[in-house]
């Protein structure tokens, strides 16, 4: 256990956990433990001789003496830790030959039966029908519509869909249709993040208005957005959310956006916080980044959906927009709850971004390998940085993509405007530290500018401060309606006084002072993890020169379908590759 700790294979938290439970145990009851603590470190709910875990040579002999292991209910009849899944006080459960930590199994078993629980209405059927006669729906894709339907139909829905694939299209209809037809007036939208959620929040509040909506319909638009820490009243010192079992949430409709960042427990609050009669729909990209805590639950309750659905499930698409199910496979009955939308708005099929996102996901490494080596893509450019040179070339490159943001600012643009081209550039790194972390590059290109005079005012003799600096912010801040990773631009109002402006759904721009905000950094750069929900139409993708943790499959994903038009990455093959590899 030393040389996990050492070798950072287990995070500290859990190190905690296994000092506490190892007491009083035999061998095998430690190797269970240790092997328990670092599957669920590396995202998984549970430890199970049937499955294979990704390899560690530290850990292998653990790993042997774990297979060995062939009768279970020997080794755990004294034990104080491991219980069967009967008894709810032990810290371990074993249930049908795995073993959980006991918050996450009871977690977990509560949001399954919390899903079965679908009661078909004849009433649903008859306003379903109604809702799809609706001008604005019948522009939506096959898909969409039965998105739509389960929304009703089901207590909880999950949309899975890659970017551009048109949830928040479907997420407004959803919303006008529970205005028109069920008249209900307390809806919420939530997200793992500040950002995403506003964000979320504005494009709907922008498509809504485009719609013909009546006054009174107008008023029951949300006008609010929370983060789920928000929502369920999450605070760090308690331990049960204010909104729960006992407590519910006053709402009828909540919609749940970037769900992909939801860990098991977070999942299992929310849906014991919905009222009965209330709905929540999950919309998600199970391809993207997972929760920091353990495994993406969104993963594992739609990775066998396929848009397979079960009978009676069959029966209603088919009565109601003509849809056949073609059943190969046994159904299984939470699919019904799951739909994936497949058409893409952003990329077409023969969009380079779309075929090397596919690749990724599909772990064509051979193809990607040649792909980077020969620069096939004409959109896509793959350079190295292996020495000084090559490094001050890539800053360079960076500095080249805000050409025409300075000449905005230098011909004195509006705000808007400025903002505008500015959102259309995303330099985006995997870590804030070292040199290709997200504070050396600001740092750099900032001298640069300044060197080469690009940077021409510098803002009250501080030299933090200058005209067209970004800056994004850190921390939520609730009385100025900023979010972590909203970004704003120093420049003059009309009256020429600084001020921060920053982007809202309505035309106005939202200006601040900037002796007001004090959570915030420089944005020449960001994290991938910050760009979660944002687009771009250029993106440049930094990558570190050496192996780190942080660097997987989900992560470049991610990264690689924040883009419209062109990409570049400044990688090393090598790490590429194994990123890529890595899940």
């Amino acid at each position: 256990m030393k040389t996990t700790k050492k070798k950072k294979i287990i995070k500290e938290i859990y190190l905690n956990v296994y000092n506490v439970l190892k007491k009083k145990e035999n061998s095998n009851i430690k190797t269970i433990i240790i092997l328990l603590i670092y599957v669920t470190n590396i995202n998984h709910l549970y430890l199970s001789n049937k499955k294979k875990y990704k390899k560690n040579k530290i850990l292998n002999k653990l790993w042997k003496k774990f297979y060995k292991i062939k009768n279970y209910n020997k080794i755990i009849k004294n034990s104080q830790v491991i219980n069967k899944c009967e008894s709810k006080n032990s810290p371990i459960i074993l249930h049908n030959k795995k073993f959980y930590f006991n918050k996450i199994f009871y977690s977990k078993k509560k949001i399954y039966e919390e899903i079965y629980k679908n009661k078909i209405k004849k009433k649903n059927i008859k306003k379903i029908k109604k809702i799809l006669k609706l001008k604005s729906n019948k522009n939506l894709n096959k898909f969409q519509k039965i998105s739509l339907i389960m929304s009703i139909i089901n207590r909880i829905t999950f949309i899975i869909g890659g970017p551009g694939t048109g949830k928040t299209t479907l997420v407004t209809q959803i919303i006008l249709s529970y205005i028109k037809i069920f008249k209900k007036k307390k809806i919420k939208i939530a997200s793992t993040t500040g950002k995403s959620s506003s964000h979320l929040l504005n494009s709907i509040k922008k498509n809504l208005l485009k719609l013909k909506i009546k006054k009174n319909e107008k008023k029951i638009i949300p006008k609010k957005s929370y983060t789920i820490h928000n929502l369920l009243k999450i605070n760090p010192g308690i331990k049960c959310p204010k909104y729960n079992k006992k407590n519910k949430l006053r709402s009828d409709l909540i919609i749940i956006d970037e769900s992909s960042m939801l860990d098991t427990i977070l999942l299992y609050n929310l849906i014991n916080a919905i009222k009965k009669k209330s709905k929540i729909i999950f919309l998600g990209d199970f391809n993207q980044l997972s929760p920091i805590n353990n495994l993406n639950i969104i993963k594992y309750i739609c990775k066998n959906s396929k848009n397979k659905f079960s009978k009676k499930m069959s029966n209603i698409l088919k009565n109601l927009i003509n849809y056949k199910v073609k059943n190969k496979e046994k159904n299984i009955k939470i699919n019904d709850n799951v739909c994936i939308l497949k058409k893409n708005y952003r990329f077409k099929k023969c969009s380079e971004i779309y075929k090397f996102s596919k690749m990724i996901l599909k772990n064509k490494i051979k193809k990607i390998k040649k792909k980077i080596k020969k620069n096939k893509f004409k959109k896509i450019l793959f350079k190295k940085v292996l020495k000084f040179n090559s490094y001050k070339k890539m800053l360079y490159t960076i500095i080249e993509k805000y050409k025409k943001y300075w000449k905005y600012i230098y011909l004195k643009k509006s705000p808007k405007k400025i903002l505008k081209e500015f959102s259309k550039i995303g330099v985006l790194c995997a870590i804030k530290h070292g040199n290709f972390g997200i504070n050396k590059i600001n740092k750099n290109i900032e001298k640069i500018m300044k060197k080469e005079k690009i940077i021409k005012k510098i803002s009250n003799n501080n030299k933090k401060w200058y005209i067209g600096r970004p800056i994004i912010i850190t921390k939520n801040k609730k009385s100025l309606n900023l979010f972590n990773g909203n970004i704003g631009i120093l420049l003059k109002n009309k009256n020429k006084k600084e001020k921060i402006f920053f982007n809202t759904y309505r035309k106005k721009l939202m200006e601040i002072p900037k002796h007001i905000i004090k959570e915030y950094k420089t944005a020449w750069s960001t994290t991938i993890h910050k760009s979660q929900g944002s687009e771009f139409k250029n993106t440049i993708i930094i990558l570190p020169n050496k192996k780190n943790r942080v660097l997987n499959k989900e992560l470049i994903y991610t990264a690689i379908t924040r883009t419209k038009n062109n990409l570049t990455i400044f990688s090393k093959t090598k790490i590429l590759i194994r990123s890529i590899k890595n899940k």
